[in-house]
């Protein structure tokens, strides 16, 4: 487990970290669910953008510029289902630019027709990656979810669906394509942003599911011992919506627990509405 963790992560500061030139997180990226030339939760997209786009320095005054942008390329063409990937950058790799306006970004929307929705059941395990400390980007997909792609290498278990990302304390972050939801006593967890979780369109559609049914999502910052303790545990993210976790390690979950279809099914509701 040691060997793995240390080949990761030297692996992934030597080659791209350590060059003065490129900065691994000066770019942002939104990936989008296209149903019939329409894009559910767009304003969630939107907000996220709002929110992330500053930490990098990437003038906000540009978001009426992108949306017009996305309306142009998704309604180019019939798309009954798809995934779109959008990528925001600047122009010049500085991160302590103060430009402002579009001529200071690159934008670009790739679209991927073919949207194979994944099993409704899964199972995962832990990795032997951890995340590196006091990284102010984790929290928002920018070049640094490389990160994410480089702890797939390290998986213990490399037949399981998901591995479990943790940090050094052994704190759940998140999957690595997905959101972790674990439910104990009819509550609802998930990774508090402290951990470095992503703030997903999933999680704040998920938080505003269980607010409008009288309920909270908790956000907590813990070890991942605790889903030792849980009834049920599903993962979430914007293009596959819910998906319940049959099995992590030996503890066997519920796969119908009714928050799980309570989540499943609103979500879905917003996809198709």
């Amino acid at each position: 487990m040691a060997k793995s963790e240390t080949y990761v992560q030297n692996y992934f500061f030597n080659s791209v970290v350590a060059k003065p030139m490129y900065h691994y997180s000066d770019y942002l990226i939104e990936t989008m669910r296209i149903i019939n030339n329409q894009i559910p939760l767009i304003n969630l997209h939107i907000k996220r953008l709002l929110i992330s786009m500053p930490h990098l320095k990437l003038p906000t005054d540009s978001i009426v510029a992108i949306q017009e942008y996305i309306n142009f390329e998704i309604r180019k063409e019939k798309i009954e289902t798809a995934i779109g990937r959008l990528t925001i950058s600047r122009n010049k790799c500085n991160v302590s630019s103060e430009q402002s306006g579009l001529s200071s970004i690159n934008f670009n929307l790739s679209i991927k027709k073919t949207l194979k929705i994944q099993n409704k059941m899964c199972d995962i395990d832990l990795t032997a990656f951890v995340f590196p400390q006091n990284n102010i980007y984790l929290n928002y997909k920018t070049g640094n979810r490389q990160l994410y792609n480089l702890a797939t290498l390290s998986k213990i278990n490399v037949n399981s669906f998901q591995s479990l990302l943790l940090d050094s304390k052994e704190y759940i972050i998140d999957c690595e394509n997905y959101g972790i939801y674990w439910i104990i006593d009819n509550n609802v967890y998930t990774s508090s942003l402290i951990s470095g979780s992503l703030l997903s369109v999933s999680k704040m559609a998920i938080d505003k599911i269980l607010t409008n049914n009288s309920m909270d999502l908790q956000y907590v910052y813990t070890h991942y011992s605790c889903l030792y303790k849980a009834q049920a545990v599903f993962l979430a993210n914007a293009v596959n919506g819910v998906i319940p976790v049959s099995t992590f390690g030996m503890c066997h979950y519920s796969t119908n627990h009714p928050l799980i279809e309570l989540c499943a099914t609103q979500l879905n509701n917003l996809y198709v509405s």
